[in-house]
């Protein structure tokens, strides 16, 4: 029996236009999460080469005549180590990869000029999903490297702070 599509379905064009722009949504998103993780390292770059030398230039004389100075200067490598790991996440949100697309004009050309408008309709629908599934693992990839930004970013400046504190009661 020959499936008629207008008949048999015709929300397509419905389902299509409903589609039809979740790839560049994704694209968008991933752009959202760059450009998040490029203000986190600023500012985590910022803190870290701001505060640490601070730190040490207002109690360079007391590090080394007194003994208590000691741990705390061992502790500035906390936010250090905070910096590193900021890093390393950060080239995980950062990192190239390529989202998958259908608007190849060529593809489009030489797949889809000869197709009925159903059956257009239909097979992009099935082209979009192919890329949606695969685009959602690199979104996924970026959103598991930003969360943790996040917090060794938080981390590392609640140190700085913690031992500007500290250097300073010591005062």
């Amino acid at each position: 029996m020959k499936t008629n599509l207008d008949k048999d379905f015709p929300s397509l064009r419905i389902g299509y236009e409903a589609v039809k722009d979740s790839l560049n949504n994704q694209r968008q998103v991933v752009q959202d999460y760059i450009n998040r993780a490029i203000t986190l390292l600023s500012i985590a770059t910022a803190v870290i080469g701001i505060g640490v030398p601070l730190l040490y230039a207002q109690n360079i004389t007391k590090l080394y005549l007194f003994k208590p100075y000691i741990p705390l200067t061992t502790l500035s490598a906390v936010p250090i180590l905070a910096w590193g790991v900021a890093v390393y996440y950060s080239c995980g949100v950062l990192k190239k990869e390529s989202l998958t697309t259908i608007d190849n004009p060529s593809i489009i050309k030489d797949e889809f000029v000869i197709l009925t408008e159903n059956k257009f309709y239909s097979d992009m629908i099935q082209h979009i999903d192919n890329a949606f599934k695969e685009n959602e693992k690199i979104v996924k990839r970026k959103a598991d490297n930003l969360q943790p930004l996040v917090w060794w970013v938080i981390i590392e400046t609640v140190m700085v702070v913690l031992l500007a504190i500290a250097f300073s009661a010591l005062a």
